[in-house]
């Protein structure tokens, strides 16, 4: 009886062993048919992996089920737009949308081991390239942007982590490819750590200890953070701590026929609104006011913003500009200039123009202007400052740019400047002055606000 128990029993498993090595074949003739070819199987969803460890015999090809997140980010695998062999080194690949796990004994598995003569494990060679924006022998820690970039490579991996810091959060992508800007003011010391990942989940890590310098925006064009401002609130006297007035006379260099004060009558600020006005008198004398923010705030690179309303009289020389703060030391123009906006004979026109000194010793002058019903309204002049490029804008809309990245070595244009507002009369660009004009004339350029963005 026992005997005869025994023999029903060998039989029973044989009989289920035969019955799984079919199922197995025929899944494994499924996915391999026709040489290999899946190209009916091009585009799976996405399923977790499994690996099927053995039909009942060592000559059974594994069935293998993949995630296609995973599949898709080894190298040479297919899309919807691609067809592989999938028998590759004696192994077999089917996408399923379920598992039967009933029908053998499966274990999940993390990685592609083998795919088209890639492999997809022990990710190696980790090298990192690490460049400071404006690094040089002069600038060790760079130009003062915060900016470093770089690219990490490595063998057989399929994305790369970069954090910075010890408590810094990692961010991953696929290219090894990266680019950061620090924003904290003044020398940043920290470790750069970069990882490489393997399919697998593996990897292998390098640091890099940096010293970075951040200057403002160090030209680096982000300008979102609000540095310096005068909004003009309330009326009365201008800021003493943020503004300087020029006065006298004898024409400025330029012919001019005003005389600037400190008056009130010539300079205040009158609901929210700053007024530089042009007075006259009855001996005929013009009078004005000319402000500087000259050691009181000097800058380099950034976004600019004015909004302010010119005025309309005849032979008016209005004025929104900057001086380079080396100017008692080097003069004019070696310290350079930018006018943000300045307006000559023509009232429906603006002009954007740097000065400079040529190395043969020549004055250099460059600029354009660009249409504006400049009296009637407010509107926004501003400038965008960077270490390659100053570009001039009229309510947003770009007018004029100029490229000052080492092309003459006499450029002063990166270095600290300050800001000048004046209204002029007649002059070399004021143009002749309305004859008309009474005792007790009035008019005024008004800013409502200056923004610096760094």
């Amino acid at each position: 009886m026992l005997s005869a128990s025994l023999l029903y029993f060998d039989m029973l498993k044989n009989a289920i062993l035969y019955f799984l090595c079919t199922l197995c074949v025929t899944a494994t003739v499924i996915a391999c048919s026709s040489g290999g070819d899946s190209s009916s199987n091009n585009n799976p969803g996405n399923e977790t992996v499994y690996k099927y460890e053995s039909c009942s015999s060592d000559s059974e090809q594994p069935l293998i089920y993949f995630n296609k997140s995973e599949f898709d980010a080894a190298e040479g695998s297919p899309n919807s737009d691609t067809t592989l062999n999938w028998g590759v080194d004696d192994e077999c690949y089917e996408f399923k949308s379920s598992i039967p796990q009933n029908l053998v004994t499966v274990e999940p598995v993390s990685s592609i081991i083998n795919i088209n003569g890639c492999s997809c494990t022990g990710v190696s060679n980790l090298v990192v390239e690490v460049n400071i924006q404006g690094q040089d022998a002069d600038n060790p820690n760079g130009d003062g942007s915060g900016i470093f970039y770089g690219l990490a490579t490595a063998d057989n991996a399929v994305s790369y982590g970069f954090r910075i810091g010890n408590s810094g959060e990692e961010s991953q992508n696929t290219t090894g490819e990266f680019s950061f800007t620090i924003t904290n003011q003044g020398l940043n010391q920290f470790p750069f750590y970069v990882y490489a990942y393997a399919a697998d989940g593996s990897s292998i890590s390098k640091i890099t200890n940096l010293a970075i310098d951040v200057e403002g925006n160090g030209g680096s064009g982000n300008n979102d953070v609000l540095v310096w401002s005068d909004e003009f609130e309330g009326t009365g006297s201008i800021d003493s701590s943020k503004w300087t007035t020029e006065t006298g006379g004898g024409g400025w260099g330029n012919q001019e026929e005003q005389i600037y004060t400190s008056s009130s009558n010539n300079v205040r600020k009158e609901a929210g609104i700053l007024k530089i006005k042009v007075t006259k008198d009855s001996n005929g004398n013009f009078y004005s006011a000319r402000i500087k923010t000259q050691d009181k705030f000097e800058f380099k690179y950034g976004r600019v913003e004015i909004r302010a309303k010119l005025p309309s009289v005849q032979g008016s020389w209005p004025a929104l500009w900057m001086l380079g703060a080396n100017w008692p030391e080097v003069g004019w123009p070696q310290c350079g200039e930018i006018d943000i906006m300045e307006q000559f004979e023509n009232k429906n026109s603006v002009h954007s123009t740097l000065h400079w000194k040529l190395a043969n010793g020549d004055r250099a002058l460059y600029g354009e202007s660009t249409a504006n019903s400049t009296s009637a309204d407010f509107h926004v002049y501003a400038i965008e400052w960077t270490q390659t490029n100053i570009k001039s804008f009229l309510d947003g809309n770009e007018f004029f740019s100029m490229n000052i990245s080492g092309v003459d070595p006499y450029y002063p244009f990166n270095e600290d400047f300050f800001f000048i507002f004046n209204v002029a009369m007649g002059g070399t660009n004021g143009g002749v002055i309305d004859p008309n004009l009474q005792q007790g004339f009035v008019d005024a350029m008004e800013v409502d606000y200056i923004r610096v963005y760094q």
